[in-house]
């Protein structure tokens, strides 16, 4: 009887070579009696093992290009299986995923069972899913319907520096947390002359200066309502949230007194403020109409202004 020698070869974290070899099945001889190399170890395709491919791709520093060698430069196999028509990498609706997506790292949505589909954490890209942890934090805060009360959601090019490819100078290769942070609209929406030039502290885990948590000021010698005003602005309370503080962080009044400074105060109740800012829908009680809150514009007697005016 023919002996077939079959040889099992484990990846070490010195040796990225075997890290990213070849998955398949692979003969290594064109004899009569074969031999098969395993490169990978028997959890290699199991996310409930240690030996996951997941935890083994963040150990070497995200970089799968090497993958390529055996899988292909689109992942769909060469000389190896394919790693998007496999049943894993595939998106919502099965259809075939690239191993490069931005949620294969972080956010949910992997190609497994059960999981939702979004870009952002959790998970975060060391596999927290705690708000607690700094990788988490806010991100759901900001995007997730479901869990936003005070505005529409906010894209993610408003905080960060949306990578045009994964391997860009910047991105995962970045020494630093929170490397790729960037503030547009509506985080910078000018008020009274000023431009607000928010900041992110990666030790504190701190956002300063933001239009969104309070940076905002408008003139009286602009306003057709002057009797309001107890100074000559009246300005936002330019709270820095806790990044991962949780729901509190964004309690209403934090961003704006109740009443704001420089406003004429006619009560420290939220429901006197929408007798002229009707930021509450009608007829829905205390629904907050979250088109028409932290827009970037002023709500007024039902009517919408720029800042200054």
């Amino acid at each position: 009887m023919k002996t077939t020698l079959y040889l099992r070869i484990g990846i070490v974290a010195a040796t990225t070579a075997l890290l990213y070899g070849c998955s398949e099945q692979k003969s290594g001889s064109q004899s009569a009696n074969p031999v098969f190399v395993y490169v990978h170890p028997q959890g290699f395709a199991s996310p409930a093992s240690t030996d996951f491919h997941g935890n083994a791709i963040r150990n070497s520093g995200w970089d799968i290009r090497q993958c390529r060698q055996c899988h292909g430069g689109t992942y769909t196999g060469s000389n190896a299986i394919s790693c998007i028509n496999s049943g894993c990498h595939v998106d919502y609706d099965g259809n075939p995923k690239s191993p490069e997506s931005c949620n294969t790292c972080h956010g949910t949505f992997t190609g497994h069972a059960n999981d939702t589909l979004s870009w952002a954490p959790p998970r975060s890209a060391t596999g927290d899913l705690n708000t607690t942890a700094r990788g988490v934090g806010a991100h759901q805060f900001h995007l997730n319907p479901a869990m936003m009360d005070l505005s529409n959601a906010i894209s993610c090019n408003v905080c960060h520096r949306v990578p045009s490819d994964v391997y860009v100078s910047g991105h995962f290769d970045s020494p630093t947390a929170a490397q790729t942070m960037y503030f547009g609209q509506p985080a910078k929406t000018p008020s009274a002359g000023i431009t607000p030039n928010p900041s992110y502290d990666s030790q504190s885990l701190r956002c300063s200066n933001t239009y969104c948590h309070g940076n905002f000021a408008v003139r009286k010698s602009t306003s057709t309502y002057q009797f309001v005003y107890t100074d000559s602005v009246i300005a936002g309370a330019r709270y820095s949230p806790q990044w991962n503080g949780g729901e509190q962080e964004d309690a209403c009044g934090t961003c704006h007194g109740i009443p704001p400074a420089g406003h004429r105060n006619f009560g420290t109740s939220v429901t006197v403020c929408t007798t002229c800012h009707y930021y509450k829908q009608s007829g829905q009680g205390q629904q907050l109409d979250k088109s028409i809150h932290i827009n970037g514009r002023i709500d007024l007697y039902g009517q919408e202004y720029d800042f200054g005016q």
